[in-house]
């Protein structure tokens, strides 16, 4: 996947990105708008390219000529038409799979606890010796301490 450095980056990653954007690109043209696409609602939007969403002022561009604009890094505030960086679109993907495998590893280290529990507690009340019993019994209260501390204090960062 490139890093667009001008507007034609912009144009080639929005067509390496368009499926899962939902856009179906339909037409590409040099005068304004840049580009005519479908989006997942199956209405046809105008769209204009740019590098820097403010661009689109700079150059002067129509309103009313344009749905959206698909720019690299938008640097606009509150602008009139929709704007879709693409930067920030990658960003935020990126922050949620480093999520997704956050919670994945989490999710393991709950499931290695319950099973470090459940030999604790098997061995406690299989075990015939009373001395083995209560040295495993204060060892199964002092990693649920742990434990327990770790997911008020630390943020369920139990790992």
């Amino acid at each position: 996947m490139i890093t667009p450095r001008n507007e034609q980056g912009v144009v080639v990653l929005f067509q390496e990105l368009s499926k899962e954007l939902e856009y179906e690109l339909v037409d590409v043209q040099t005068p304004f708008p840049d580009a005519v696409v479908i989006d997942k609602y199956g209405k046809e939007l105008k769209v204009e390219f740019e590098y820097y969403a403010s661009n689109f002022k700079a150059h002067k561009h129509d309103l009313n000529g344009c749905d959206l604009i698909v720019c690299w890094i938008d640097n606009t505030n509150n602008f009139p038409i929709p704007v879709l960086s693409l930067k920030d679109y990658l960003e935020d993907k990126e922050y949620k799979r480093e999520e997704s495998i956050k919670s994945f590893i989490n999710f393991g280290a709950y499931i290695s606890h319950l099973m470090i529990f459940t030999i604790y507690l098997s061995v406690i009340f299989l075990s015939t010796d009373l001395v083995l019993s209560c040295i495993l019994g204060v060892s199964l209260l002092l990693h649920i301490s742990v434990l327990l501390y770790r997911l008020i204090y630390q943020g369920q960062n139990y790992v």
